[in-house]
């Protein structure tokens, strides 16, 4: 996908496969249906963290999980991409 080819040549500069890699998401409060979707994109042995915003209508959703390579980079961003509302970091 074209929107994510600057980010696939960064990650293509990385030379130390597998890494741990840190996903930002920003989520709209009260949409757990949409946590749980972000959460089956990642196998069990990752470090996630939510924060709420001070107003409450916002929640970011940190996830650092070991990928074996770009690609897989991408294809988690490009499956975030289908929920409607997230913002990626």
């Amino acid at each position: 996908m074209k929107e994510f080819d600057k980010l696939r040549s960064m990650l293509e500069e990385e030379k130390d496969w597998p890494l741990d890699y840190l996903f930002k998401f920003i989520l709209k409060s009260g949409r757990k249906e949409d946590q749980l979707k972000i959460r089956a994109f990642f196998p069990n042995n990752v470090s996630i963290s939510f924060r709420e915003s001070s107003k409450g209508n916002y929640l970011a959703v940190s996830i650092t999980a070991k990928m074996n390579s770009p690609d897989e980079i991408i294809e988690v961003y490009e499956k975030a991409s289908r929920i409607e509302g997230l913002m990626t970091l």
